[in-house]
């Protein structure tokens, strides 16, 4: 155990530094605007950041070691934006306007490079996209086509090192997949397969990574699960329990 957020949630965003997690957070009803954060090498309950543009769930999110962006989403009830947030992450207060997403969409991914933030789109007013977009971190902008995932999937499971990222499963509406697709963050091209997860998963599951392994835990699958599996991220081939 390692503490408790400051409120319950669900279909939250995260974001890191070595030192600090952020969590984007909706609230029961998708409408909480709030930003908390942990100590990672301590434990305790979340903190109070300070609050996001809007209230939006189903945020993308990502960072480098100072800053965090949160990424498109669904505005309550059921209206995807474009609209992308960033914060300091050594310091507290409200998010500022980063710029805007290729297309407007909820249920995406976020990915990134200590420079470059990498977004899989998700569910866009017009169904489900297979665009990439990407960010440069530093600075602020509307983002710029990065390329194409292999299928068109929401809810997927990423994780990331300096060099690759790594897309896991998701919802193809309405089947879950056990795809697991790659891109390398420096570049800009169409995402390559990588190999299988055990089983098709979607539904929020989630990622993390060191520089050498990804791991994906949770999901539905097609029921919720509590599975965990992971990969070595500069080679290729099928998840491991």
């Amino acid at each position: 155990d390692f503490g408790n957020l400051v409120g319950t949630g669900s279909e939250q965003g995260s974001a890191s530094s070595r030192t600090r997690g952020l969590f984007f957070r909706s609230g029961p009803g998708g409408d909480n605007n709030g930003i908390q954060f942990i100590t990672i090498a301590s434990t305790g309950n979340a903190i109070d950041f300070g609050d996001m543009q809007g209230a939006i769930n189903q945020r993308a999110a990502c960072a480098s070691r100072t800053r965090a962006i949160a990424a498109d989403g669904l505005v309550p009830p059921s209206t995807q934006t474009a609209t992308r947030d960033f914060v300091t992450i050594a310091s507290t207060g409200n998010a500022n306007d980063f710029g805007d997403a290729s297309v407007a969409n909820n249920g995406g991914m976020g990915i990134s490079s200590p420079t470059r933030g990498v977004f899989f789109l998700g569910y866009t007013p017009s169904g489900l996209t297979n665009v990439i977009d990407y960010v440069t971190i530093s600075t602020t902008g509307n983002a710029a086509d990065f390329g194409d995932s292999i299928t068109a999937t929401r809810y997927s499971s990423v994780s990331a090192n300096a060099i690759r990222g790594i897309r896991a499963g998701g919802n193809t509406v309405p089947a879950n997949i056990n795809t697991i697709q790659f891109v390398t963050i420096a570049t800009l091209g169409d995402a390559v397969d990588f190999g299988d997860l055990g089983s098709a998963t979607g539904g929020f599951g989630h990622g993390a990574a060191s520089p050498t392994r990804g791991v994906f835990a949770g999901g539905y699958s097609p029921s919720k699960t509590d599975t965990i599996s992971y990969v070595q991220i500069m080679t290729k081939g099928n998840a491991i329990d």
